[in-house]
């Protein structure tokens, strides 16, 4: 394990979930095979960088997919609004990376100075059908580029998957190498900082191995040759996007910010154990209680909780959730609509940006409803 900025294996754990559940999704079974591994939070005393380690396979990790990024109206406006954010240097030879079923190329009604699009990764799903985009089923890698594109590009375009990568140096080099001269590379990424004030789960985790603020991006992109050209926030703690420009000049800036980082992850910690010890106190009460989001935000306080049984289910809005089990948990999903049938129910969620949505739907099924 090395630091990402200083090369140095100087760290120190910050806290650890045991044999954590390493897929936030759902399975078909009860008490099937779960697949755990120790989730850990490091921090580089040299720099303050943060990461998960050790790391799971990629093969592992994304043997199948939970939908993340696909139900909402949140996730719906993003799409639309980073599209409107990097549209005007829609030109030339296009590469996506990891659009999943989000894939960009369904939002361009006029292909004007587009000759081609190139969208690599897995489970992509192109909703609109057009003869200038070549879809290529594969992992992003040099090699993968040389092999199938063969051609320099003009933009690479690509929204919450650089959170994702293991080695993001090398990610940024070699889309530094498939560049053409003055390329521009745009992108989404969570605003990690505005989401861990949050608590929420989904900011660092086995899928999003290294915590990034706005400055350890800054400093990444300019020490691999990229001039950040604009950037733009995407809700108050959501998502932070970016265009980035191809240059011939590499600044070495520092990044310290141990102490800082530190506070960050101690913090969250302890905002997970303090909705541990609530959510306890209401299972003695004998109440209904709901978790919301078959995903890493139910998991990670059903870990903590001892006592499980006293939790009616996992609530969830994606279809292709609704009566499945979270992995790792012997909880039922269901459509939030199953709170009709109760008196008073109790609903737990920590999902940050998400929360107003829920909130609301949730309320218009049953207004009697409590959240912890």
């Amino acid at each position: 394990m090395k630091c990402i900025i200083s090369k140095s294996s100087n760290f120190k754990k910050i806290f650890k979930l045991s044999k954590f559940p390493i897929f936030c999704g759902v399975t078909n079974k009860k008490n099937k095979k779960i697949d755990r591994e120790n989730l850990i939070f490091w921090i580089n005393k040299n720099s303050g960088t943060v990461q998960v380690h050790p790391k799971i396979k990629l093969e592992k990790l994304y043997k199948n997919s939970h939908g993340s990024g696909t139900v909402g109206k949140t996730w719906a406006n993003h799409h639309q609004f980073f599209y409107n954010f990097v549209k005007k240097y829609f030109k030339g030879k296009i590469l996506e990376i990891g659009a999943g079923n989000n894939s960009i190329t369904s939002k361009i009604s006029n292909f004007g100075k587009i000759e081609k699009i190139y969208s690599i990764g897995k489970n992509i799903d192109q909703k609109i059908k057009n003869n200038r985009t070549e879809i290529i089923e594969n992992f992003f890698s040099k090699k993968i580029i040389k092999e199938k594109i063969k051609t320099k590009i003009n933009v690479v375009i690509h929204s919450h998957f650089f959170e994702h990568v293991y080695d993001p140096n090398r990610f940024l080099k070699d889309i530094y190498s498939t560049l053409d001269v003055d390329g521009y590379q745009c992108f989404s990424v969570p605003n990690m900082s505005e989401m861990l004030k949050l608590g929420q789960a989904n900011a660092v985790n086995f899928e999003h191995p290294y915590y990034y603020d706005n400055n350890l991006i800054k400093v990444m992109l300019e020490s691999n040759g990229f001039k950040i050209i604009k950037t733009k926030k995407f809700l108050k703690n959501h998502s932070v996007m970016y265009v980035t420009k191809k240059t011939n000049i590499f600044k070495k800036n520092k990044y310290s910010k141990y102490f800082r980082n530190k506070k960050i992850f101690t913090n969250l910690h302890s905002t997970w154990i303090k909705d541990k010890e609530k959510i306890e106190s209401f299972q003695k009460n004998k109440k209904k209680i709901f978790v919301f989001g078959a995903h890493i935000f139910s998991q990670v306080i059903l870990h903590l909780l001892k006592d499980k049984k006293d939790i009616s289910g996992v609530l969830d809005n994606d279809k292709n959730k609704i009566n499945k089990y979270l992995y790792g948990f012997d909880l039922k999903v269901y459509k939030p609509d199953v709170l009709k049938k109760y008196k008073e129910p109790y609903v737990y969620m920590r999902v940050g940006a998400y929360a107003k949505e829920i909130k609301k739907q949730i309320l218009s099924l049953n207004n009697k409803t409590k959240f912890i």
